[in-house]
């Protein structure tokens, strides 16, 4: 049980400690919610971009998520979603493994339309 104990707590400093060390770019302010993305952690897949993103909420919650990105059709397929009760990723979390549908549509004038088009528009 203390091996246990000792191996999540060295995990859960591995992963803080990445998320704390990463270059976050504020990319979308919107109704009290602040989302980032990491620039430098950005990598090409089959003209595809996977973008880590950290979302700081109204409130305390926050999430970190793994993303890849179609500029050209404009559309997103949420690959890794991690939901923390404390901003910046921290505090207890629930894992979500992605969405059931493989790839989104962004809406006309959405939020998520306008995120996307920011991050679309500094790696194109």
């Amino acid at each position: 049980m203390k091996q246990l104990l000792i191996l999540i707590t060295l995990m859960s400093s591995l992963i803080m400690s990445s998320v704390a060390y990463a270059d976050w770019t504020k990319v979308l302010t919107e109704n009290g919610n602040n989302i980032y993305a990491d620039y430098d952690k950005v990598r090409e897949r089959n003209g595809n971009y996977l973008v880590w993103m950290l979302g700081n909420y109204a409130g305390s919650s926050s999430s970190l998520h793994l993303a890849e990105v179609d500029c050209a059709l404009f559309r997103v397929k949420v690959l890794q979603l991690t939901f923390y009760e404390k901003h910046w990723a921290s505090g207890s979390s629930k894992r979500v493994q992605g969405t059931a549908d493989p790839w989104n549509f962004m809406e006309p004038n959405s939020y998520e339309e306008r995120l996307y088009k920011k991050i679309c528009k500094k790696l194109d």
